[in-house]
């Protein structure tokens, strides 16, 4: 059992393709409760979105953030 996450980040606020209005802290709480909710399983996370190459690495880095 593994639990496989497509990790699109072009929600990211400042995307330049999409509207949405996510911040790397959103990014951070998703990932929190995703551990809390499933603690038993591997995580396999997909980078699958994702074009504000500048802030990018910021909202990867608080996704992965440890517990």
């Amino acid at each position: 059992d593994l639990l496989i996450i497509s990790a699109g980040f072009d929600a990211l606020d400042s995307d330049p393709l999409a509207s949405f209005e996510l911040t790397p802290q959103d990014f951070r709480q998703a990932a929190v409760l995703i551990r809390k909710t499933f603690p038993e399983l591997p995580i396999i996370a997909g980078l699958e979105g994702g074009y504000d190459v500048e802030r990018l690495p910021e909202a990867i880095s608080a996704f992965l953030e440890p517990l």
